[in-house]
């Protein structure tokens, strides 16, 4: 019955995302800020930023992918969020609620996908050499 008084096309609120732990790693606090768009950011999910685990002073924020969002779709509904994130060599690994994984070289920002991906998304556009994601300054 709550189908028929929804209407057509009516659409469900999505469940918020789980939390993301934080990890440490050689000095660095790697951590998952799931609502982006709140802090002036191209959308929800998809960012993953690296502090000083001492000071937590932000070294960097990388997008690691881009959702393409359907207009005629509501945008929350859509939204992809970050479920886990590891480092493994050198490298940064980020798993969606979709089970899409990514990978990052930490030296360089390079992400490459590491599975097929989903309808809507894509690789976040390369970072320039020499120059921090997000314009934050580089560490050294």
């Amino acid at each position: 019955m709550a189908a028929v008084l929804m209407g057509a096309g009516a659409e469900a609120k999505r469940v918020a995302p789980k939390e993301v732990a934080p990890l440490v790693v050689d000095g660095v606090r790697y951590k998952v800020p799931h609502f982006g768009a709140f802090r002036g950011r191209f959308q929800n999910g998809g960012y993953v930023d690296a502090e000083d685990a001492k000071t937590r002073k932000l070294i960097w924020s990388r997008m690691v992918y881009r959702v393409q969002y359907d207009v005629n779709r509501e945008k929350d509904v859509q939204d992809v969020f970050i479920s886990e994130i590891k480092v493994t060599g050198g490298r940064l690994v980020v798993k969606t609620e979709r089970s899409e994984e990514f990978e990052m070289e930490l030296a360089s920002g390079r992400i490459r996908a590491l599975t097929p991906l989903g309808p809507h998304i894509e690789i976040a556009p390369a970072v320039q050499p020499g120059v921090a994601p997000d314009g934050a300054s580089p560490r050294r």
